[in-house]
Order: C-alpha cells, then structure tokens, then sequence
C-alpha cells in the first residue's frame, strides 16, 4: 500500500528453463583397471545417472535435460567408481546455474576439475574444496525457445531487473512463463518469496 492508500503490483518473472548436459568423457589418474564409473547429476531435487564404463579415460557421450526454475542454485555433479559392495566417490563439482551458457547448439564442452568435498550452507551445496587430480568434459546449456536479437533480449532483462529493484510487497503478479505460454497469478509475498530469474529471452509481460 502507498502513501496514498493504493495497493501496487509488481510483476514477477518466473522462468522455466531447460538444461541441456550432455556427460562427454573423462580423464582420471590411476591404473585403467582400477576404475568402473558413472556420473550422477542433481539438480532441483532430481537425479540422473549415467552408465558405468571401464578405464582411466571412459567415454559416455549422453544427453540429460532438466526443467528448471531457479537460477541460484547450481548442477551437482558427481563421479563415482563401481564397487563390488559399494561404489566409492571419484570427484566432485558445482556448477552455478548462472554462469551456464544459453544457446541452441551443442558445443564442444569444458574441462571440469573434479574435487573430493561439498561445501553446505543451510543443507544446499554451494560449492566444492580439495582438489583431485580428476577431470570430466561437460556441455552445458540452456536451450533458446526461439531465436532473438541479443540487443533486444538485453533490453528486456534490463527492463525486468528494474521491476524487481522496486521493492514493492503489497501484492505480486506471478508471470510463469514455460514454452511460450504466459499466465498470471496474483500472489501474496508473505506466502510466496519473491524471485526473479532473468535470462537472456524476449520476455512480454504486463505490469
């Protein structure tokens, strides 16, 4: 409510995202006869596993996709080597959603050093310590629903940050957009907290 007794809405921007991992192949120091891994990713409480291969330079080349709407949390990812009775972790890392690349295309992938440890703040992984001599070739991205001039997807994240700036906690109007489909849903912020995870598309919104 303002000064003159008027409530004010803000739009929110909540946006569903599709995270493209394709788990390419590794390089991991040791005698090849010691290691039988796979690569677990967590993200958003939800998990996947590749398959387990031989050797210190095994070779996955799979494809995973994920929904995902919050941008502050990163991509756990996890290599673990096939035991008998149980499997034991080769490495660690963590990948904040934030930093991945957007794009419509594979790319050749990024050499991700593997660590030993997580570091936990309020029971969610923040990052990762204690290097291994470990390494896993990652492509990551977030898939484009169509194209847009990088100008103009400027210009909207620009806009919809300066909403998100104004700070007003009367009401919320709760924009979820998902495959080009956009619907409202007036909210309360006392019940929902407010995030507004803006990535590089062409956003129509109303105020």
């Amino acid at each position: 409510m303002n000064s003159a007794g008027f409530s004010k809405t803000r739009t929110e921007i909540i946006i569903m995202s599709l995270l493209c991992v394709r788990v390419k192949k590794a390089k991991l120091h040791g005698t090849p006869d010691k290691f039988n891994t796979y690569v677990t990713l967590k993200v958003q409480n939800v998990k996947s596993t590749t398959v387990t291969v031989r050797g210190d330079q095994p070779c996955w080349e799979q494809d995973f996709m994920f929904e995902i709407n919050r941008l502050d949390l990163g991509l756990v990812v996890e290599m673990w080597n096939k035991g008998l009775i149980w499997d034991t972790m080769v490495g660690t890392a963590w990948i904040p959603l934030n930093t991945i690349r957007q794009s419509d295309e594979e790319g050749p992938g990024e050499w991700i050093p593997l660590d030993s440890e997580v570091l936990m703040k309020a029971d969610e992984i923040y990052g990762t310590k204690s290097p291994t001599p470990h390494q896993v070739l990652l492509d990551t991205r977030f898939e484009l629903p169509f194209d847009i001039p990088e100008d103009e997807a400027r210009y909207w994240t620009s806009k919809l940050e300066r909403i998100n700036a104004m700070r007003i906690h009367d009401e919320v109007k709760l924009a979820v957009i998902y495959q080009g489909v956009i619907t409202y849903v007036d909210v309360s912020l006392s019940a929902k907290k407010s995030h507004l995870l803006v990535q590089h598309w062409l956003l129509h919104f109303r105020a």
